[in-house]
């Protein structure tokens, strides 16, 4: 008898616990191109990014002289990062020594948990990316507004960035950042980050990259909780980001800013720049960055009695 109450108590309440995530959009790269509903890949000199990068990111999409493709075959995109001497960048007249490719979802999504399984590169002066930004942050030439104005009062989401320093062991990184927008450092109202060094660091063994690994970020209202092979290693609470109104000046802007808004999703292979330093005779070109699939969920409204009650149906 009391089993039998249990049961009937476990079935009451069972459909009160939400169905946590599903699936609602998702990529897993069965064509022979890129998708161009779902992708856009970014034209844009090293100069544009920042960070003194040594690349420029082209939209050429070909598995031999291109910086992106569809393996179909393997049904994977690849990005490739080229060793080109004289590259003239996007027909400004910029020139490259190092083409690479820069890929942006056309969606964007908010509160929600991204999956990628993917094969990023290792090399000394080799730098590999999945990341988000609010979408008019990702092309400069877009001339797309934000939110929250510029990086990094609009925020930035580094699902997994690895560089390996040939004085370092290799490491994947998994950062928010936020705060002023760009300031001269020392600055106390620009630009921070969560976690700060090297507690954002997941340190790995070289042969780690190897084989294809799940890299995974989920993100709530409150929370934000990144995972490597279902390992957790990173998690940022929301009273630990904020975002400022004025350059250089601490008045925020409401809780919960700059990451209440959407965002989109950029694969890319950078080469050289400020982080890892410049490609050395151990860097073998090209350089690949495969992914397997790209999927994003979304929580799904609590269950309750299903099938029972339609206005939760």
């Amino acid at each position: 008898m009391l089993n039998l109450l249990v049961l009937a108590l476990a079935t009451l309440f069972a459909p009160l616990v939400a169905d946590e995530w599903e699936l609602v959009w998702s990529d897993e790269f069965t064509g022979t191109i890129l998708d161009p509903t779902n992708w856009t890949a970014i034209c844009e000199i090293g100069a544009d990014t920042g960070n003194d990068e040594l690349q420029c990111y082209t939209q050429r999409e070909d598995p031999s002289t291109g910086n992106y493709y569809i393996d179909t075959v393997n049904q994977q995109l690849v990005l490739v990062a080229r060793s080109e001497p004289g590259y003239n960048c996007c027909g400004t007249g910029n020139i490259y020594n190092y083409t690479s490719a820069k890929l942006t979802t056309k969606l964007a999504w908010q509160y929600c948990k991204i999956e990628i399984r993917a094969k990023p590169p290792k090399d000394q002066g080799i730098w590999p990316a999945i990341w988000m930004l609010q979408p008019g942050l990702v092309d400069p030439h877009s001339g797309v507004s934000n939110v929250y104005g510029l990086w990094a009062a609009a925020g930035e989401i580094d699902i997994m960035e690895t560089i390996n320093r040939a004085a370092d062991f290799p490491w994947f990184a998994s950062t928010l950042h936020f705060g002023g927008a760009w300031q001269p450092p020392g600055d106390p109202y620009g630009q921070t980050q969560a976690p700060q060094e090297p507690n954002n660091f997941y340190y790995v063994d070289p042969s780690f990259f190897d084989d294809f690994h799940v890299f995974t970020f989920e993100w709530d209202e409150d929370l934000m909780t990144f995972y490597i092979d279902g390992v957790q290693t990173v998690q940022v609470n929301a009273l630990e980001w904020f975002s400022y109104k004025v350059a250089g000046e601490p008045i925020p802007w409401h809780a919960g800013a700059p990451f209440d808004v959407p965002y989109s999703l950029i694969f890319n292979i950078a080469v050289g720049g400020n982080f890892p330093g410049p490609p050395d005779g151990s860097t073998v070109f090209p350089q690949y960055f495969y992914v397997d699939y790209v999927k994003v969920y979304k929580k799904s409204l609590p269950n309750i009695q299903r099938g029972n009650n339609s206005s939760f149906q």
